[in-house]
């Protein structure tokens, strides 16, 4: 049950109206939700590099150590080429299909501990930040 209300809390909340303790686990969950979904590019494509910095700190602090440093890989790559936004689902796949995140969407796949271990920690660890004690 808790886990359900802190993946709501995260999921759910605009970054504006959390606390930086909630934000980390905001940006954390938000990153590797759309890696998983959809690689590095869905990520890039739907949350751009506005966030990236906040993102790595929020890794960091989850102690999603691996992670963040595919993030800092993805993120060189990604600011590395000149980019135009995809405009449709057609060119989005045509995109993809040429693979350019394929070794490091793998490679977060790979990583150890799991994004859920690292965010159940996190939750742990601040329990009274994510849920009212009555």
């Amino acid at each position: 049950m808790a886990w359900n209300a802190f993946v709501d809390i995260v999921a759910m909340e605009s970054p504006d109206d959390l606390s930086e303790i909630q934000q980390h686990a905001h940006f954390a969950f938000w990153y590797d939700s759309e890696v998983e979904n959809g690689g590095h590019l869905q990520y890039f494509e739907n949350h751009g590099t506005l966030h990236a910095d906040a993102t790595m700190h929020a890794l960091e602090a989850v102690e999603a150590i691996a992670q963040r440093d595919v993030l800092a890989e993805a993120l060189k790559r990604w600011n590395g080429t000149p980019r135009r936004k995809v405009r449709s689902l057609g060119e989005y796949a045509a995109t993809a299909r040429q693979g350019e995140f394929d070794d490091l969407d793998k490679a977060y796949w790979r990583c150890q501990p799991e994004m859920t271990v690292c965010l159940q920690r996190y939750l742990d660890s601040h329990f009274a930040d994510f849920m009212e004690l009555e």
